[in-house]
């Protein structure tokens, strides 16, 4: 009983806690960015080497960078005044020319290799305010994209903000879109009209994009995951935790407590121990799943992508390994094995032996079934009725095994059936 109430306390402690926690990690997450602007000219050599590198390679490798791209050849009309009062402003006395990245009064950078130095600044930043064209530096939250003169894209992670026409975006929308990891999520929030992506043109090139919308005098185009349908599990991250606090409490009260009818009024009382102990596994199983679906149907492609690259290949092999290292099967054979050669030998070589050939051809086979499937899977992925098809079979089949702890061989059932077992 003391250990129930232990229980509940500390569920009534962490949520509040975890719901500051989660709001203070996502407000920490948005005001974080490094902001730099970038003068560049549409058929400039130099601007042709570094182009790329800025608005393709860097962004990717540095998410919270956000490129203020102002080109002054093709589009000098609309930003040759804006221009020189950066030139003026960053660069008094010398002599300006393009490629010109400016991070802030004492870092800018001039040629196409001042400017690869400048990345290297870049990448050792944790945060950077926008560089304005009178010489102040404006922190983005406080920053209205709107009003920023002249004709720019601004270039973050996998997408662009292309200025076209009118700008009526909300701008804190806007904000929200450049630091975003999850654009379905920020653009399920607003109104949006889809559009057909174009190239978009850097010097000597262009960068293609596969989706695209229209924001209102601002089009945003973006690569990576398309736009997912509304889904009505659609949750912030307090909403998320809410619900899975409610669902243990009410768990817990359920598993606990029951209810009898005694006279007029009901009588609350503690259920029995041996009784609830199955139901008690399947409920907390239940949560532990719903709230794993809950959790990754908040994480995007894009941010799975993102992880998979960043994480080292030997930590990733270990991890794999000991998920699945955790084998019953494995464990069970090995173990009667041991148990049999105890029983009958006193040599601890021979058990060394025998352990040792048994782990290696567990891992041949294992490294033999892997190159297999992993060649099936190559060709299954290019399939979505085959890929539709094993997914609908593998739902249920679990379904099928979970029944079982309930309801042991009632019904359907995949299990050996008891007469095979003998010549088996």
């Amino acid at each position: 009983m003391r250990l129930k109430s232990i229980l509940v306390i500390v569920l009534m402690v962490l949520f509040p806690a975890s719901l500051s926690l989660a709001q203070e990690i996502n407000q920490g997450q948005r005001q974080e960015s490094i902001c730099v602007v970038y003068l560049t000219g549409i058929g400039c050599s130099n601007c042709a080497v570094i182009d790329p590198i800025l608005f393709a390679e860097t962004t990717q490798d540095i998410q919270k960078l956000v490129i203020f791209e102002i080109e002054i050849f093709k589009h000098r009309l609309e930003n040759t005044d804006i221009k020189d009062r950066y030139f003026n402003a960053y660069l008094p006395g010398k002599r300006p020319g393009v490629p010109f990245l400016l991070i802030d009064d004492k870092n800018n950078y001039i040629g196409r290799y001042d400017v690869l130095k400048g990345i290297d600044k870049v990448k050792s930043l944790k945060s950077n305010p926008f560089p304005s064209d009178n010489g102040k530096q404006i922190a983005l939250e406080d920053l209205d994209i709107n009003s920023i003169p002249g004709k720019i894209n601004i270039w973050t992670k996998n997408r662009v903000l292309l200025s076209d026409g009118k700008r009526e975006a909300d701008n804190n929308v806007l904000k929200e879109i450049l630091l975003s990891t999850d654009l379905n999520e920020t653009l399920s929030k607003i109104s949006y009209k889809k559009v057909k992506p174009s190239p978009v043109e850097i010097s000597r090139g262009k960068i293609n994009f596969s989706y695209a919308v229209d924001l209102g005098g601002w089009i945003l185009q973006w690569n990576g995951s398309p736009l997912k349908a509304a889904s009505y599990f659609s949750l912030n991250a307090n909403s998320l935790l809410l619900i899975i606090f409610l669902f243990l409490l009410a768990g817990f009260l359920l598993l606990t407590l029951s209810v009898e009818k005694k006279g007029p009024w009901p009588l609350i009382k503690l259920k029995d121990e041996q009784k609830k102990g199955d139901w008690t596994i399947t409920f907390f199983s239940l949560i532990a799943i719903i709230s794993f679906f809950l959790v990754a149907q908040k994480i995007s492609p894009d941010q799975l992508k993102a992880a998979g690259y960043n994480m080292p290949l030997p930590l990733f092999t270990l991890i794999i390994g000991a998920i699945d290292g955790i084998n019953p099967c494995n464990i069970f054979v090995l173990t009667c094995l041991l148990a049999i050669l105890v029983a009958t030998s006193n040599s601890r070589a021979r058990l060394y032996i025998v352990a040792f050939s048994f782990v290696f051809v567990v891992f041949t086979m294992y490294f033999l079934f892997m190159a297999f499937w992993l060649n099936v899977f190559k060709y299954i992925s290019f399939i979505n009725p085959l890929r539709i098809g094993i997914a609908l079979i593998a739902i249920i089949a679990g379904i099928i095994n979970c029944k079982e702890l309930l309801f042991f061989k009632k019904g359907v059932s995949l299990m050996i059936p008891d007469k095979q077992r003998g010549p088996l």
